[in-house]
């Protein structure tokens, strides 16, 4: 794929998270909210999350890079902040809070990523 089909993938799958941080029942991430309760840093079950998180940051920069974004790294951060934020924040905030412009503030990093290439 292009930049450009990815820049659009990556639009519909914040399009699609943002729904499901928006819907009533949401929890927030499972993963993160276990990680919250287990404060042991050698439980078992801590590594697994934070080998989990690692996964999914490391997916997300070698997708950036492979769409050749000018800094993918900085770019997978910020998405994987914006997700994991909004997935907190609706817990707090609610449907009306940061989390309702997830989507739009993730297609402003990806426009700023992938137009200054």
């Amino acid at each position: 794929m292009t930049g450009g089909e990815n820049g659009v993938v990556l639009r519909v799958a914040f399009a699609l998270f943002a729904k499901h941080v928006a819907d009533p029942s949401a929890r927030g991430c499972p993963i993160a909210n276990a990680a919250v309760e287990l404060t042991e840093k050698d439980h078992p079950a801590r590594k697994g999350i934070e080998a989990h998180k690692a996964k999914l940051r490391a997916r997300l920069a070698k997708m950036y890079t492979q769409m050749k974004a000018r800094d993918p790294g900085l770019l997978a951060d910020g998405l994987f902040l914006l997700m994991e934020g909004a997935q907190i924040s609706i817990q707090i905030l609610g449907a009306r809070g940061p989390a309702a412009k997830v989507a739009r503030a993730a297609d402003v990093l990806i426009d700023a990523h992938l137009r200054a290439r």
